[in-house]
């Protein structure tokens, strides 16, 4: 998806929405831009494409290293968001994504997992895995609560060392739903850049 889809004219001010998802005008955007891509990748065929402004690149095509750092440069403000998706009241579903800052040089990243006091979790496997070319990742499996779980550390790959935040996949093969409609697995992690 085009990172100009994310500027402020194409989503919800945070009045509406605290999570500033897009607006009607930024969903058309996007639904324009997948129905191209379906095109262009010819999951779909007999339509035409949608007229757009930005062009359909997939995985694998060459980029241009300054588009990369201009991209990243005009996503430096949602870096500060740690939860990429949605928690509920710091709890986390099935699966979470979040980010963290990370200079060039650091080489560790550092997750926390704060555990649910709910027998019907265990056993827990969570995996832990960064976003890069490399997929790092790291599975642990828990047979029962833990108030303290040592940190789960993965190492950086250089291939991310350009980029100056690193996301991470946590995934839980469990939930439960204690209080609330919503199933959850555990407390919002704590990532941490070294």
């Amino acid at each position: 998806m085009p990172s100009r889809y994310l500027d402020p004219e194409y989503r919800l001010t945070e009045d509406v929405d605290p999570r500033m998802h897009a607006s009607p005008k930024g969903h058309r955007l996007i639904a324009a831009h997948l129905h191209n891509a379906l095109l262009e990748a010819r999951v779909v065929t007999g339509l035409d494409p949608v007229p757009s402004d930005e062009r359909v690149v997939f995985p694998g095509q060459h980029f241009d290293r300054t588009d990369v750092e201009a991209e990243f440069k005009a996503l430096e403000p949602l870096a500060a968001r740690l939860a990429l998706m949605p928690t509920y009241d710091g709890l986390m579903s099935r699966e979470g994504m979040f980010s963290a800052p990370a200079a060039s040089h650091a080489r560790t990243v550092s997750v926390r997992l704060k555990l649910l006091d709910d027998p019907g979790l265990y056993p827990l496997s969570v995996t832990v895995r960064l976003e890069s070319p490399e997929n790092v990742s790291s599975t642990r499996v828990f047979d029962r609560f833990r108030p303290d779980v040592p940190p789960l550390e993965l190492t950086k790959p250089t291939s991310l060392d350009g980029y100056p935040v690193v996301e991470v996949h946590v995934t839980a093969d469990r939930v439960v739903a204690p209080r609330h409609l919503t199933p959850v697995s555990m407390h919002q992690p704590t990532v941490e850049v070294r």
